[in-house]
């Protein structure tokens, strides 16, 4: 058995390196100041050593804050397909795409399964209302879905919700634009 004991959570380690006050104490980091510098300590395990200092001013603290945020980003365990970023946020764009696709075919076999002909050619710019809402639809309800913060079953009803209103509403606006079989 060892005579060792964690300081706790709420109290600085000690040493050189120990902060003389925490000024910011995010979900899995915190910001303390240190002998005119910032530092950034992980909350778990207790007592840790700091990772990183920066100089105490203005740049210092900017960039101490910008880790940090990263950091806290990096801890979240979001699958990569739900990390911010600019390609993810592009490869979320082309899932809408995909998606929009996809609705316009549920539309599609809804009208055929309700009687209408779809083969007929139309002018009507219902079309083209209808297709600019499912495309908007596909895309919010996508987007909410990677990008909401909420459980994965709120985000699939929310989802869901969308998607399946933009289809009635979609084949609502195409109805009279296609005749009766």
């Amino acid at each position: 058995m060892s005579d060792y004991v964690p300081p706790r959570p709420d109290q600085p380690a000690i040493g050189p390196t120990a902060p003389e006050s925490w000024v910011y104490e995010g979900r899995s980091y915190r910001i303390g100041s240190v002998r005119g510098q910032w530092g950034i300590w992980p909350k778990d395990p207790p007592g840790s050593p700091a990772l990183e200092f920066y100089p105490q001013d203005q740049w210092g603290w900017n960039a101490a804050w910008n880790r940090l945020r990263e950091l806290e980003r990096e801890s979240e365990h979001l699958p990569f397909w739900r990390r911010r970023g600019v390609g993810w946020v592009i490869l979320n764009v082309a899932m809408g795409l995909v998606f929009w696709f996809g609705l316009l075919f549920v539309d599609v076999i809804v009208l055929t399964l309700a009687g209408r002909d779809i083969s007929h050619q139309s002018d009507d710019p219902a079309e083209g209302a209808a297709s600019l809402l499912v495309l908007v639809g596909a895309m919010a309800g996508w987007l909410l879905h990677s990008y909401l913060h909420a459980s994965a079953k709120v985000r699939r009803i929310v989802l869901a919700s969308v998607y399946v209103g933009v289809v009635i509403v979609g084949v609502i606006i195409l109805a009279p634009a296609y005749p009766r079989t």
